[in-house]
């Protein structure tokens, strides 16, 4: 394993996955005086932000093993599906429970990862259809006789 591979993006994604994973074991919700982990109050939100940031760390992972990376669209895909959902739980706690910690921590990393999958994006000549500094049109002005 080479970590001199892992420029900045591997390094954000990785890094943001790692405690996507981890902040699924902190307290996301208290009731009654007893906190409730992200695997404990989720039903199927916790899996989605489980997936994403397992794809943070495959993402920097298989770089640095020398593997194919999982493309770094998916991963900002996954991470954004996932900062989604976890403010959506922020919003919407269950019930009368009072929030924890744990979905503004989600949401953090969420965007962390995002933007790493974005850089990724960028270095590897993917991007938005709308992205101006890959457009043709962001050139000079043309006269009208080379139209």
């Amino acid at each position: 394993m080479d970590m001199n591979r892992l420029n900045r993006s591997h390094r954000f994604a990785g890094a943001a996955g790692l405690v996507l994973i981890a902040v699924l074991f902190l307290k996301w919700y208290e009731t009654n005086g007893i906190g409730t982990s992200g695997w404990e109050s989720l039903t199927y939100i916790d899996i989605i932000v489980f997936i994403a940031g397992l794809a943070g760390v495959a993402y920097a992972l298989l770089q640095a093993l020398g593997a194919d990376a999982v493309p770094p669209s998916v991963v900002t895909g996954l991470a954004a599906l996932a900062t989604l959902l976890a403010a959506y739980r922020m919003a919407a706690p269950p019930g009368e429970a009072s929030l924890g910690f744990g979905p503004i921590i989600a949401i953090l990393a969420g965007v962390a990862e995002m933007y790493g999958g974005w850089l990724g994006m960028r270095e590897e000549g993917e991007g938005f259809a709308n992205d101006p500094e890959k457009s043709p049109e962001t050139g000079p002005p043309r006269s009208q006789s080379e139209i």
